[in-house]
């Protein structure tokens, strides 16, 4: 059974409503709101003259960079992992061969 409620978060102004499947996923969509409203401040702060719309477009774009990277980290530290196992199994093959 999952504790799915809906919360509600703002964002860039706009109240929005979510079902939230339990209390993990509502904190992080509370902290993604907020991150999203900080950086929003910031372009607010060094762009005042542009829209919204091109505001958020920066934030949806800085947001999606982020996540690729991290991907891609993420995918670099799983091979690295990969090869630091198979060293240890070649090691531990020869010592005990020994």
């Amino acid at each position: 059974m999952t504790d799915e409620h809906k919360i509600t978060v703002e964002v860039a102004g706009n109240k929005l409503q979510f079902n939230a499947k339990g209390p993990e996923m509502e904190q992080n969509m509370r902290r993604a709101a907020d991150s999203i409203n900080a950086a929003l401040e910031r372009y607010n702060a060094l762009f005042p003259d542009q829209k919204l719309e091109m505001k958020l477009a920066a934030v949806a774009l800085n947001s999606e960079m982020s996540k690729l990277q991290a991907q891609s980290r993420l995918y670099r530290g799983e091979q690295e992992a990969k090869a630091l196992s198979l060293q240890l199994e070649d090691y531990l093959k020869k010592t005990n061969n020994r």
